[in-house]
């Protein structure tokens, strides 16, 4: 039984001749004995949870956790802001998206011209929302809803729901409480 092939090359043996010499020799250190603990505190310091549950600016004022909640039937813990845009997330470390709410401005290109190649390409045509100046639900995609309003286009997805969920018409309901709110946040 030998060294394995991919020990061989000259500069990996002199590494881990290096490395092995080096934890000896640091193994070698001290008295042996264990460090006391006597008098320090053997348990962690509490992890703050993110504050931003209650963001309400921007995107992020358009709709409240609770309103969420309630059309998502999927809990929230945490907001966080993203671009120019909102996510309502389930989770405190934000893995688990539930809600989307991106927003598109005048700087971002033409809105008009934008929002025309998205309907076209992404409208499901038996839907008139509605909301804004002009919107649409998205074809193929449960729980989208575009929407131009106040010179922005909006963009909302539902990532995650409660069992049982209708979440076309939660989409909706969302967007017609989002652009309720559009000019005041």
């Amino acid at each position: 039984m030998g060294v394995p092939s991919f020990l061989l090359g000259g500069r990996r043996v002199v590494a881990l001749v290096a490395m092995s010499a080096g934890v000896l020799a640091v193994a070698g250190c001290g008295t042996g004995a264990w460090p006391s603990n006597a008098g320090t505190s053997t348990s962690l310091p509490p992890t703050a949870t993110t504050p931003n549950i209650a963001a309400t600016a921007g995107a992020c004022g358009l709709l409240t956790p609770a309103e969420v909640i309630a059309a998502t039937g999927a809990e929230v813990g945490r907001v966080s802001y993203l671009g120019d845009g909102c996510v309502w997330e389930r989770t405190q470390d934000g893995s688990d998206p539930v809600l989307n709410l991106q927003t598109t401005t005048t700087q971002d290109g033409d809105i008009a011209t934008t929002f025309a190649r998205r309907r076209a390409e992404l409208a499901d045509p038996t839907q008139n929302p509605g909301i804004g100046q002009a919107s649409f639900v998205v074809s193929g995609i449960p729980g989208a809803v575009d929407w131009v309003q106040d010179g922005k286009m909006f963009d909302l997805r539902i990532m995650d729901s409660g069992p049982g969920v209708d979440r076309n018409a939660a989409a909706l309901m969302l967007a017609q409480q989002a652009s309720a709110r559009v000019g005041q946040s």
